[in-house]
């Protein structure tokens, strides 16, 4: 019984830490930052602080790990040349439309479902040399900007954000500055991936492993009688 409990014990503790979101941070106000948290760990990705590391020099490889990399490359190269062979043109179309599904859908898993921003804020200053220029590019800036924000907010679970986008006649150069805060669960984040893994396997790498070479004109011949009876009918039933 104690051991079922630590086991049990167990189990709640990796649900517990899979329970607790991932926070991304990212922010522009004059340099960029960002960084990632999680509970009370914290860690910068940008920017990151220099290391000076010693050169290392870069050990010759022996001849047996040289062929033994030429076998892997050809064993991959074997495969999609294998693929591309039995199931021509169409086929690599096809597969590469399932591994574009398949990616699309944990995307739209990840970010439509389980992805919650926090907080987005966005500000853009824009400006011109003359006033029709100011105006021109205040244009071209809210159709690339409002379409993807507006999807988003109305997609996502964004529950603060805050846009602006105006146009400044009086200054001499654009500013824009930027802040969002992103959590996902990482429980979501493994279930996403793990459900992108199955698609992938059953509709992609299983295509290509068991790829057979197409019949000719389409149909193959399974018989020779087939053969017969088929000559027999072009020359009115009689063989010569």
């Amino acid at each position: 019984m104690i051991a079922l409990y630590i086991l049990l014990g167990i189990i709640a503790l990796i649900l517990l830490l899979l329970l607790i979101p991932v926070h991304f941070r990212a922010s522009f106000v004059g340099t960029l930052k960002a960084d990632v948290s999680y509970a009370f760990l914290k860690f910068t990705l940008y920017p990151k602080p220099k290391k000076e590391k010693p050169e290392k020099k870069e050990e010759e490889k022996k001849p047996q790990e040289k062929e033994e990399e030429k076998q892997e490359e050809k064993k991959e190269e074997n495969i999609l040349k294998k693929f591309y062979r039995n199931q021509g043109v169409e086929g690599v179309i096809q597969l590469v439309r399932d591994a574009a599904y398949s990616v699309k859908r944990l995307l739209h898993t990840i970010i439509i479902r389980h992805l919650i921003i926090h907080d987005l804020y966005l500000r853009m200053d824009i400006c011109g040399r003359q006033a029709a220029e100011c105006a021109e590019k205040y244009g071209l800036v809210c159709g690339m900007v409002f379409p993807p924000l507006s999807y988003i907010c109305s997609t996502c679970h964004v529950r603060k954000y805050d846009i602006s986008v105006q146009p400044d006649y009086l200054a001499t150069f654009s500013s824009a500055e930027f802040y969002v805060n992103l959590s996902i669960r990482p429980l979501a984040l493994l279930g996403a991936v793990i459900a992108f893994a199955f698609r992938l396997f059953f509709k992609v790498i299983l295509k290509l492993i068991r790829s057979k070479p197409q019949a000719e004109g389409g149909t193959a011949v399974k018989d020779k009688s087939q053969v017969v009876s088929r000559s027999q009918k072009n020359q009115g039933g009689a063989l010569s």
